[in-house]
């Protein structure tokens, strides 16, 4: 599957770890339109971001983002949870990431 529009420009080794995950999502099954919503998802995370280095982001700016692009927003719980999943694929995105369990305590 050929999703380079989603491929913003972007640092080589990140591009190759967002093909991964589109790689993994299409042996998985996942549709076309399911793809590229994680991967617009995941762009959006690191267009947020974009002056930080997502590896050094703690748990403080995770919360703000949420809140800022889907709790404010009144966004259904179906997109709201899988922005959460793409919080830990960002994670992995990111070498020695301090967001680690971030997501998983927002779910709580």
């Amino acid at each position: 599957m050929n999703l380079k529009k989603f491929l913003r420009p972007m640092p080589i080794s990140k591009r190759e770890k967002i093909q991964k995950v589109i790689d993994t999502l299409t042996m998985g099954g996942r549709s076309k339109k399911t793809i590229e919503n994680y991967v617009c998802a995941i762009n959006r995370f690191l267009n947020y971001f974009e002056n930080k280095d997502i590896s050094k982001l703690n748990e403080s700016d995770v919360i703000e983002y949420i809140k800022n692009n889907y709790l404010n927003k009144q966004c259904a719980t179906n997109t709201y949870n899988m922005n959460i999943i793409v919080l830990g694929i960002c994670r992995n995105l990111s070498e020695n990431s301090r967001i680690c369990n971030t997501e998983c305590r927002i779910l709580r």
